[in-house]
C-alpha cells in the first residue's frame, strides 16, 4: 500500500505541475461548486466504504470472505478500504476549509490552497481507484478457486 501512495503522489505532483504550468487555477473555474461536490460526492464514497469495512468483519460465513482469507487477499482488501475512507475523508475536510476562503479574490495563501487540494483530491481519486481495483482483482481470484464453486 505504500508503494500505491507513493505512486500516486508521484502522480498527483505532476498533474499538480501541469495544472500550475498552464495557469489553470481557481479563478478560472467555479471552484466553489466543485468544493461543495467534492464534499457531497466524497462522503457518499465514505459511507459505502465504511459500509464494506463494518460488513467484512460480520460476514465471517461468507465463502468469498473465507477464500479471500485464504489466498491473503483479506487483509489488502482492508487495508486499501481503510486508505480509501483516510485519503477521502482528508479531501471532504480539506473541501468544507475551502468553502470558507473567499474564492473571488486571488491571494497567495487561497492559490496555496488550491494546488494542496487538488494534490489531495488526486490521491483520494487514485486510492479509490485501487480499492475498485484490489476488490476485483480478488473477486476474480476467488471464484476462479474451486473452493467457492
Amino acid at each position: 500500500m505504500k508503494k500505491i501512495l507513493f505512486l500516486t503522489s508521484i502522480i498527483a505532483a505532476v498533474i499538480v505541475g501541469v495544472f500550475y504550468n498552464f495557469n489553470i487555477d481557481y479563478t478560472k473555474i467555479n471552484f466553489k461548486d466543485i468544493l461543495s461536490s467534492t464534499v457531497a460526492m466524497g462522503s457518499i464514497g465514505i459511507g459505502f466504504l465504511a459500509a464494506a469495512v463494518t460488513l467484512m468483519p460480520a460476514q465471517q460465513t461468507n465463502p468469498f470472505l473465507k477464500e479471500l482469507k485464504r489466498i491473503g487477499g483479506y487483509s489488502k482488501m482492508l487495508n486499501s478500504l481503510v486508505v480509501g475512507i483516510g485519503t477521502l475523508f482528508i479531501t471532504c475536510l480539506l473541501s468544507i476549509f475551502g468553502l470558507f476562503f473567499d474564492l473571488d479574490e486571488e491571494y497567495l495563501p487561497l492559490e496555496i490552497f488550491y494546488y494542496v487540494w487538488l494534490f489531495v483530491f488526486v490521491i483520494s481519486i487514485f486510492s479509490v481507484g485501487y480499492v475498485i481495483w484490489t476488490f476485483l482483482f480478488y473477486l476474480r481470484s476467488a471464484s476462479d478457486s474451486e473452493d467457492i464453486h
